[in-house]
């Protein structure tokens, strides 16, 4: 049983992340890359949420088997965490597109943090080492669900953004060859 406890303490600090932004170490990433790193983690919460899902749901497994997708899963959001901590520092060094990419994916991984916090307790409420604990499955499929919505929102505003760069720079090139 105390394998389960491995699970609740960092989960803890897993809904705290945003007060700790201004605390955090400068990160050397520049933040685009933070974006596109947050891009990989959303994904990747999605891939470890559905596996999870699955093993609640269609495996014979033990409990033993979701405390690990539950530590994969939490893992992946907690990387999400850490890159809207360090995409927090470095605000103001982002567009204006980038900075509303940020205030749109903020409350989805917010609510993916609390969501996997609570399918954590609920698994460590019910704990028996030999049996499937089903109460996990509404919150990995809620983040599931909000992690598609975080990979797809920002890789919309970065291809925006990127467009946007490619638009600017030909403009530059044009007037540049007009005088």
């Amino acid at each position: 049983m105390s394998k389960n406890n491995f699970v609740v303490f960092p989960t803890i600090l897993l809904t705290s992340f945003l007060p700790l932004a201004h605390a955090a170490a400068k990160t050397a990433d520049p933040p685009v890359q933070l974006l596109r790193d947050m891009q990989t983690q959303a994904n990747d919460a999605s891939i470890a949420a559905d596996q999870l899902e699955a093993l609640i749901n269609l495996s014979p497994d033990t409990a033993e088997s979701q405390l690990s997708g539950l530590g994969v899963l939490r893992e992946k959001v907690n990387a999400m965490g850490r890159d809207v901590v360090k995409l927090e520092e470095e605000r103001a060094k982002l567009s204006p597109l980038e900075q509303q990419a940020l205030d749109r994916v903020l409350p989805l991984v917010q609510a993916n943090a609390r969501d996997t916090s609570s399918a954590i307790q609920s698994f460590n409420s019910d704990y028996h080492p030999d049996l499937r604990n089903p109460a996990e499955a509404g919150y990995t499929d809620d983040i599931r669900v909000r992690s598609d919505k975080i990979a797809s929102t920002l890789h919309n505003f970065l291809t925006m953004e990127r467009l946007r760069q490619k638009e600017s720079a030909a403009e530059a090139t044009v007037s540049a060859a007009g005088n």
